[in-house]
């Protein structure tokens, strides 16, 4: 599980490595769910290639799925060859995690539930200098296909200075397809470059639906025997935390 989040994380800097970075929230507050369709559902392919160094390139596939209801969201995460992963986030104030098919879901800790109650906000468009390019459909949807300019990170060293610094990252120009009435990204190509690594990622909705009704039991943990984690309200984060205690939900 923790190799698969390891991924996410990297997926997600993708996405929004341009932003600012945000302060962890207190307790158990998550960030507002973005301004998408809602009931919203849909199915994402990734494939990330990585090279690092003189080693040779690794390709991971994943797919994700999305459920967004209200504050209510659902994410099922499956890394090529790893059993598929769950994270539900109730009115944004709780969310657990599991693995699909089991009895037992792990309360998350609130850096886990700011990280993944924000990875749906991959499915809108970036900011930066957009370029129309031309029409395209996925999906039957005919999307308008762009390259964005990012800004680049803020702090680095300028490419050849201060040996021993860290290397300067720089973001390729990304490619986007968006669903212009809906304001969402069906497919996205993006790569980001240093002198000692390169990552290149490109996802496509594969399936998607918008205000078609949602059953509430997507998003409940009922009848299943919940392990608390480390990090909650009333412990400090970091510190050593009582051995976990089930109990019923």
């Amino acid at each position: 599980m923790r190799r698969l989040l390891l991924t996410l994380f990297f997926a997600f800097a993708m996405t929004t490595g341009h932003a600012k970075p945000q302060a962890a929230p207190r307790g158990l507050t998550l960030l507002p769910l973005p301004s998408l369709p809602s009931p919203l559902y849909c199915k994402i392919q990734r494939e990330m290639t990585s090279k690092y160094g003189a080693n040779s390139p690794t390709v991971t596939k994943m797919s994700t799925e999305y459920w967004m209801k209200g504050n209510n969201l659902r994410i099922e995460t499956q890394q090529e060859g790893s059993p598929k992963m769950v994270i539900l986030i109730q009115d944004l104030k709780t969310a657990y995690t599991f693995k699909k098919g089991e009895k037992k879901a792990q309360r998350a800790n609130p850096m886990l539930m700011m990280l993944m109650s924000a990875r749906i906000r991959e499915l809108l468009p970036q900011t930066g200098k957009r370029t129309v390019t031309g029409q395209e459909k996925i999906q039957n949807i005919s999307c308008e296909v762009s390259t964005i300019e990012l800004p680049q990170p803020a702090g680095q060293r300028p490419a050849g200075k201060r040996p021993g610094a860290a290397a300067s990252i720089v973001f390729s120009p990304t490619k986007e397809w968006v669903w212009k009435d809906r304001k969402i990204a069906l497919k996205r190509e993006s790569a980001r470059t240093s002198p000692d690594m390169s990552v290149h990622e490109r996802w496509t909705v594969t399936d998607i639906t918008v205000d078609k009704p949602l059953d509430d039991a997507l998003f409940s943990v009922q009848g299943m025997e919940i392990v608390e984690s480390a990090g909650l309200p009333g412990r400090r984060m970091g510190g050593r935390s009582p051995v976990p205690t089930p109990q019923k939900k």
